[in-house]
């Protein structure tokens, strides 16, 4: 089996940032829904590294970013008490 073992690649990063705590890391992005919408045109999302949990929001207008990420900070602090969102 050495030319299987050859031909698999390495899925850890050298220097790749690992979490080690819930809300240590935290990935966001804002995208447009690509449709023509009157009403929701863009969507926020956060994710949590350690956890893997996926919080989505939609928004009328790319200005609603922080309400939103004052509403996750918000849902999180009280979901996991003790633990400290570091901005």
């Amino acid at each position: 089996m050495d030319f299987i073992k050859g031909k698999q690649t390495n899925k850890l990063k050298k220097g790749a940032n690992r979490s080690s705590d819930i809300l240590e890391i935290i990935h966001n992005d804002i995208c447009s829904l690509d449709m023509d919408s009157h009403y929701h045109k863009y969507f926020i999302s956060f994710i949590d590294y350690y956890s893997q949990y996926m919080y989505l929001y939609l928004l009328l207008t790319k200005d609603e970013a922080l309400d939103a990420f004052k509403i996750f900070k918000t849902k999180v602090k009280k979901k996991n008490i003790g633990n400290k969102l570091r901005l």
